[in-house]
């Protein structure tokens, strides 16, 4: 029972890797439940419990940064690879069109949406503010996530989506 020193913040590191991995494995496989939702929790209760017994608070956000981006970058790649193979021998130009008029009109329907609903949004919960609304309007669904779900939907659809 000695007490925590810096060589500990190694130990700590890995603790935290062991815990997300473990928790997604075992959420996954055993549960049957979501792993990314697990994880949030296993993360939520060590942002609970945690912070007294982190001993570099500055090291461990670091090294976690550069597990998101190097993991980032590899599902980006990846998706790229997946999803750019079978795009480019079966889009026609018109499609490049359609995509475009696509994302202006959902952009639109969102930015709707966000306008009708200011003045509840905006009174109610975390009360919004206008640059808030703005941003929830330009944000929407980007990035990995939405990166994640085209692969799961190009996995798990149709039979001849993989074509």
């Amino acid at each position: 029972n000695r007490p925590l020193s810096q060589v500990d913040v190694l130990v700590q590191i890995v603790i935290t890797l062991c815990c997300a991995y473990t928790t997604f494995f075992v959420a996954e496989n055993t549960f049957g439940i979501s792993g990314v939702l697990a994880c949030v929790g296993a993360g939520a209760v060590i942002c609970w419990l945690g912070p007294p017994i982190i001993l570099n608070h500055e090291t461990m956000h670091h090294v976690w940064g550069m597990i998101e981006w190097s993991l980032n970058t590899m599902l980006f790649m990846h998706a790229g690879l997946i999803i750019g193979n079978r795009v480019f021998d079966a889009v026609i130009p018109i499609d490049w069109f359609y995509l475009f008029a696509f994302y202006v009109i959902m952009m639109a329907v969102r930015s709707f949406v966000l306008l009708v609903l200011y003045p509840f949004i905006s009174r109610y919960g975390h009360k919004c503010t206008v640059n808030e609304a703005i941003f929830m309007s330009w944000g929407g669904l980007r990035g990995s996530l939405a990166m994640t779900l085209a692969l799961i939907v190009y996995k798990d659809g149709p039979a001849d989506m993989a074509k």
